[in-house]
């Protein structure tokens, strides 16, 4: 049962996401794995979610770049 972070059930169709992602193997903790290997981080770096999605952007572009070549 997950929960909005005030404490209140998800609604029916964020859940319904969830529940795909858990179908196609992409589990919180594993999804977390992917995100700091590709960051090249131990941990989440704090920064502005923007700041973070941009650096991510970015990665995804290189290693994309890269697996053509």
């Amino acid at each position: 049962f997950r929960k909005n972070l005030d404490g209140k059930p998800l609604l029916i169709e964020i859940n319904a996401i969830y529940n795909n992602w858990e179908q196609r193997g992409l589990l919180k903790k594993n999804l977390e794995k992917y995100v700091l290997e590709l960051l090249e981080c131990p941990k989440f770096p704090d920064l502005p979610n923007h700041n973070l999605l941009q650096i991510l952007r970015e990665k995804i572009y290189e290693e994309s770049k890269n697996n053509r070549s």
